[in-house]
């Protein structure tokens, strides 16, 4: 390629690259008003410049209405309250940071000299205007306008002033605020690791409540588990089931609040709906549940705060469709060895006895074991200890006994009590067995026909623990 065509190439390519630029800043000037300062870009103007401490009143006026924040007292004794809102609690510090950014708001750049054409800035019909008064009686004002095409950054003026300015949305988001955005949306936390207690009722009527019976004389669970069902139930609780739960109940976050009215927990449909009350290491929580808004939130109050707001669906769903049977553990009778005397089992026309005997106290208790007044070997008698109390229950069952009796255990504890489960004949597959507490369950008619076939070989050699065990 010859210089002078590579010269004239390069001239061509400089010149449309130079008309783009030009038609970009045609673009950026046209769309927006007149009147922009750019060598005023890298500077900043002060809009209101007032000590913090001197301010007593600002006023605000915008889309989401009127009010004020008012201040009392002095130094520590300092406190802002939104007198519109009479009776509902405010966060201090939320109050405080806004006051101070609207109290040293700054513009970015100078828009135009003049307010002379304010209404191309949208000052006709403002976004917002928040005046500040300080102790001696002076009042500014400013006057927030549009949004900017070109940025997210708005117009502002002083009311009375005389020149516009540009203010970032950041800077103009203290203009724009509403009295709900100085309440706490963490109302609460929760530590489901000190957990005391935790109760679900629906429509006024309790479901199931569990607590933790850590150190208390458990008499009946052999479990590791401190977590205990109390109602309907009384039985060890599934930790890990239940923790699927209680995960769920680490804090309680405000979506937006409602109402500041209780009267209308009616309305909302929280007087019928779901009831949670927990308690840990340190604090009872209540939460009550009501209807959805149409973007899924609850309506929810806390506590004996008094208002009403939405939160996230997830705890309602973790409970409301919770049964007290998925939350325990499913065995027919499970009684700590160490609190039994004798087990007896009638059935088929036969009664076996497994009867313990001990001597001694503290470290030094001596159990002596027995089949039916046969001397047993340790690990034989616990192995068929634990095929009796190992039984599971596949479901609840309602109604009155009905079928033939099939079997019955009894459980004479060290205290004197006996606990006797009987179970009768419910279908082709299933056994209904009746508890002590009077609650009926469902269990598989195949697990307790191996167990009394176990029991069966047990019997005829109590030194030797069953295969099959």
């Amino acid at each position: 390629m010859s210089v002078n065509k590579k010269l004239i190439r390069n001239t061509v390519i400089a010149a449309v690259a130079l008309c783009a630029l030009a038609a970009g800043y045609w673009f950026a000037v046209k769309w927006q008003p007149s009147g922009g300062n750019d060598a005023a870009d890298a500077e900043t103007f002060p809009l209101m410049s007032v000590k913090t401490e001197d301010a007593a009143k600002i006023e605000f006026k915008n889309e989401n209405g009127a009010f004020s924040l008012v201040r009392t007292g002095e130094g520590d004794n300092a406190k802002w309250s939104i007198p519109e809102r009479e009776g509902v609690e405010f966060s201090q510090s939320m109050i405080e940071s806004t006051v101070s950014a609207i109290c040293s708001l700054n513009a970015d750049k100078e828009i135009a000299d003049s307010t002379e054409n304010s209404a191309e800035y949208g000052f006709s019909s403002p976004k917002a205007e928040v005046s500040v008064t300080t102790k001696d009686g002076t009042e500014k004002t400013l006057v927030l306008g549009d949004k900017m095409v070109v940025d997210t950054s708005y117009y502002i003026m002083e009311k009375g002033g005389g020149k516009i300015y540009a203010v970032s949305e950041y800077n103009a988001d203290a203009l724009l605020k509403q009295p709900n955005d100085f309440r706490e949306k963490t109302l609460a936390t929760i530590d489901a690791q000190s957990l005391k207690r935790f109760a679900i009722s629906r429509g006024g009527q309790k479901v199931v409540e569990i607590v933790n019976s850590d150190g208390a004389d458990d008499k009946s669970s052999t479990t590791m588990s401190s977590l205990r069902m109390t109602y309907p139930y009384s039985e060890s609780v599934n930790t890990e089931k239940f923790s699927k739960i209680t995960e769920v109940f680490t804090s309680v976050s405000v979506t937006d609040f409602v109402s500041d009215n209780p009267a209308d927990a009616e309305k909302y449909g929280i007087n019928s709906g779901v009831k949670v009350e927990i308690e840990d290491g340190t604090a009872a929580h209540t939460l009550t549940f009501g209807g959805a808004d149409e973007n899924g939130n609850v309506y929810t109050m806390y506590n004996d705060k008094g208002f009403i707001f939405t939160t996230s669906p997830k705890m309602l769903d973790a409970v409301s469709g919770v049964k007290p049977f998925d939350l325990m553990e499913r065995f027919a009778h499970i009684y700590n060895i160490d609190n039994v005397e004798s087990i007896t089992v009638k059935a088929n026309g036969k009664t076996h006895t497994l009867s313990m005997s001990r001597s001694g106290s503290g470290d030094d208790v001596k159990t002596t074991y027995k089949m039916d007044g046969k001397d047993s070997e340790e690990n034989a008698f616990k192995g068929m200890y634990q095929a009796i109390i190992g039984l599971t229950v596949t479901d609840e069952v309602s109604g009155a006994e009905s079928g033939e009796k099939f079997c019955e255990i009894t459980f004479k504890m060290t205290d004197g009590k006996s606990n006797a489960a009987v179970y009768y004949t419910h279908d082709e597959r299933n056994l209904r067995v009746t508890r002590p507490d009077g609650k009926s369950f469902l269990i598989l008619k195949k697990y307790v026909s191996g167990m009394l076939e176990t029991l069966e070989k047990f019997a005829e050699n109590p030194k030797q623990r069953p295969a099959d065990v």
